[in-house]
């Protein structure tokens, strides 16, 4: 990359575009990509890994003590929960459609244990406050 290239890029602050640049750039030679398609992958890479920059952002800020995720959920344990069902809204298919989901069970204190789970913030200890 010349000297010229990576200056702009950062005056720009595109700074996720030099990791990319070198092997789409190979790709686009290699698949004979046209000058759009080429730039087109190239902001594509830049605005997802902004995104996943942004989300790692929230979730330090956020202070949860662990990170789980849908795939990590144990529905051998929790029967009541379907899996297909979950599985079906993960995809937010509800949201193009505008239908409402509800989730219902379990008792409220409970519940707020769950979703406030007790971090090292100030707010957070406040929030989890809650009997079991």
């Amino acid at each position: 990359m010349s000297n010229d290239l990576a200056y702009y890029l950062k005056r720009l602050r595109l700074s996720h575009i030099t990791q990319h640049l070198p092997p789409l750039l190979e790709r686009a030679v290699a698949e004979e990509w046209s000058y759009q398609e080429f730039l087109t992958s190239l902001l594509e890479a830049e605005v997802f890994s902004r995104e996943q920059q942004a989300i790692e952002q929230r979730m330090r800020t956020a202070h949860l003590p662990v990170r789980k995720t849908l795939e990590q959920f144990d529905f051998s344990f929790q029967t009541s929960v379907k899996r297909q069902v979950m599985l079906h809204l993960a995809n937010l298919d509800f949201i193009q459609t505008r239908t409402n989901v509800l989730f219902v069970g379990g008792r409220p204190a409970q519940a707020r244990c769950i979703w406030r789970s007790p971090s090292r913030s100030r707010h957070a200890r406040r929030a989890a406050r809650c009997s079991s």
